[in-house]
């Protein structure tokens, strides 16, 4: 092989890597792709994201503009109509006198639209102003005049416009014809001045000269300019003249109530989308479900709706009971004084159980097929709920879930592990008890039940229908300490709950203690489901112990009141424990999406499985008849002694009546047969 073959081989080799090199390869133009993909895929979310928020703040978007609206047509309605009378004046720019006085004079500006500007503005000076009210009758001042005053060309002609408004059709008129009038005056005054100082500059000029410089050439010119100034001195006439007069006009220039409403909505509705975009800049707290999600990045468990709002019904029922109590007080009074003495008993308040919330119903339900869906059948599972920030639901949580999973047939145990500021005993009112779980683990009670497989003392069966606690004994437990049954003593399904019982002085030191995994083995034991309420995640470490001995975690997060940031923080603090986050559940969603699948009134749980005769009114016991009342002594009528008989004759005694029955001395109610359907308390909404 030649030098030259060798030499022509390596090129084309250098040719062929080079346009490989070129050439993109396939996993380059995969990668490019899938950066365009999420490029565009990132675009279209920020779009969706803008279109949601303005979809969250349409009441801003639209009370704004139409505000706006409204009161720039009501200012324009009751502003007082202007008028607009315009003159026209024709500027001629030729100047014949430079001409005669510097024939060397270039008379063609270099800028002549500058020299109109300056021409037109003369018009709208001081001077002009004061020539007008020399002539019109005018008591306004000449600044005020001006105010009214405007003067421009017409387009690129060498006509100015001079318009004028008044509130007086006539009088705008006037004012810009008086305008028009003056100016060619003036003009024509400053053409005769100007020919006026050339004459005079000519006379001296050529009373200065010599007789052999008024024979030159320079001093023959200067004479013949001098004569045709002076010839001409008569016959000057203005560089401006009107061509049109100012007409009175019929219709009004402003205000215009309409044009100025459409101006100010558009400019409202630029100030509400601004609003909106700083609002949601500033306000940190969750807006709707989809932001929720957005933020926990995790999946959603359910949406529980904002309990419906006090109804007039439901006031004037609470006022009807306040009545109720005040007349029974007066009686009380009034059976005092007639008796002697009285002690004030307020009369047991009759309830009837009110239908549960259905839209919360379902919603919990809802969520507690989820929670099934998630849990194990072998054994039992504990859930910890917890939250980002205080009052986001998590006890409303607990026991409107523990309620739902019992009517679907599951064993739960709510434990409130929140022992800083428990709120089970208020939410289900119970009574105050020092045997809850702070008691549980500051004694070995705990353990000793894991080890012998007895039960947890404190426990307390709540009924899931009413949300009170179940009258009765308990039920029976199995051989693994499960309920035999989900139905309490009522027949209705029933949960149990571990209130915390009273608070510690150190929380963290009796969760940290050995009690508590013994505590939890033995609820796990006891039941299908374990819900644990615990304070919130992101501000105390309690869930801290509580991790290693629960299976699931659930966050809780509440519209309009938890924080982004919070909620993220909560979530990266749930995961760092190491045990599995189900996903979210969020409160005060919207109410009526489930309005299409609304239940009738008899067909709430309440009513569908009562009997017919438990809604009916009860009937009273007969009374017994009343006996013979003893006179008191000193009751006795007339002089004799004797007492008065029902015909007024003396000496015969009337048959005395026994006062009825009375209980410190106020008379004593038959205690009525109240039905199932009824309940005792103060009517307020059940824990879910």
């Amino acid at each position: 092989m030649t030098v030259r073959q060798q030499r022509n081989r390596r090129a084309g080799a250098d040719r062929s890597a080079d346009r490989t090199a070129r050439e993109p390869r396939p996993q380059d133009l995969a990668e490019d792709q899938q950066r365009d993909a999420q490029d565009a895929t990132t675009i279209s979310e920020q779009l969706r994201q803008a279109i949601r928020v303005l979809r969250r703040r349409w009441p801003i978007l639209i009370v704004v503009p139409v505000f706006a609206m409204l009161v720039s047509y009501a200012v324009s309605s009751g502003s007082p109509a202007e008028y607009m009378a315009t003159s026209q004046v024709v500027l001629d720019p030729t100047n014949e006198v430079n001409l005669l006085v510097n024939p060397a004079s270039n008379v063609t500006s270099a800028d002549p639209e500058r020299d109109l500007n300056t021409e037109v503005s003369e018009i709208t000076e001081t001077p002009m102003a004061n020539l007008v009210r020399s002539v019109l009758p005018l008591t306004d001042s000449a600044g005020a005049l001006l105010s009214h005053v405007d003067a421009s060309l017409d387009g690129t002609t060498n006509i100015v416009d001079i318009s004028v408004t008044d509130p007086d059709p006539g009088q705008a008129a006037r004012i810009a014809n008086a305008f028009a009038t003056e100016y060619v005056t003036f003009r024509l005054n400053v053409i005769k001045s100007q020919v006026e100082n050339a004459i005079s500059l000519a006379q001296s000029r050529l009373a200065g000269m010599t007789a052999t410089e008024l024979a030159s050439p320079t001093g023959q010119q200067l004479q013949t300019r001098l004569a045709a100034l002076q010839a001409d001195s008569d016959v000057w006439t203005s560089d401006a003249h009107v061509s049109q007069l100012a007409t009175v006009p019929s219709d009004p220039v402003q205000p215009h109530p309409l044009r100025n409403a459409l101006i100010a909505a558009f400019v409202g509705l630029v100030v509400a989308v601004i609003a909106v975009l700083l609002i949601e800049l500033f306000d940190q707290s969750l807006r709707d479900e989809g932001d929720a999600t957005l933020v926990a990045q995790l999946p959603l468990l359910g949406v529980i709706p904002k309990p419906p709002a006090a109804t007039v019904a439901r006031v004037l029922s609470r006022a009807r009971a306040g009545l109720q109590v005040v007349a029974a007080g007066a009686r009380a009074v009034v059976a005092g004084v007639r008796h002697g003495g009285f002690t004030y008993k307020p009369p047991p308040r009759r309830v009837a159980a009110r239908p549960p919330d259905w839209e919360q119903e379902e919603s919990y339900t809802a969520l507690a097929v989820n929670v099934l869906s998630q849990t194990s059948a072998s054994e039992g599972t504990v859930c910890m709920i917890s939250s980002a920030e205080p009052q986001d639901g998590k006890t409303s949580v607990t026991l409107g879930l523990a309620a739902a999973l019992a009517e679907l047939g599951a064993q739960v145990i709510a434990v409130e592990c929140d022992l800083r500021r428990p709120r089970f005993g208020r939410a289900l009112r119970l009574p105050a008890t020092e045997r809850g779980l702070s008691g549980l683990l500051m004694s070995d009670d705990g353990e000793r039940a894991a080890r012998n497989g007895s039960g947890i003392d404190g426990l307390v069966e709540i009924d899931a229908r009413t949300g009170r606690r179940s009258a009765g004994r308990r039920s029976a437990m199995n051989g693994n300490g499960k309920s035999a049954t989900t139905a309490g003593p009522n027949g209705r399904p029933h949960f149990r709950v571990l209130p915390a019982g009273a608070i510690p002085a150190r929380p963290q030191a009796a969760l940290a203690g050995k009690e508590l995994p013994a505590v939890v083995r033995r609820l796990r034991s006891m039941a299908d489901i374990v819900l644990i309420d615990t304070p919130p995640l992101g501000l105390l470490n309690d869930a801290v112990f509580l991790a290693p001995v629960v299976d699931q975690i659930m966050i809780v997060a509440r519209l309009r009141h938890t924080k982004r940031d919070d909620l993220r923080r909560c979530c990266v603090e749930a995961d760092q424990l190491g045990r599995q986050v189900t996903g979210l559940v969020v409160m005060g969603g919207k109410r009526g999406a489930l309005t299409y699948y609304a239940r009738p009134r008899s067909d709430t749980p309440t009513a569908r499985r009562a009997s017919p005769s438990q809604h009916t009114r009860s009937t009273r016991t007969p009374r017994t008849p009343r006996t013979p009342r003893t006179p008191r002594a000193g009751r006795t009528s007339g002089t004799s002694g004797t007492s008065r008989t029902p015909s007024g004759a003396s000496g015969t005694s009337r048959t005395p009546r026994t006062p009825p029955a009375t209980e410190n001395g106020r008379r004593r109610a038959d205690p009525p047969t109240e039905p199932a359907a009824l309940e005792r308390g103060d009517g307020q909404p059940t824990p879910h």
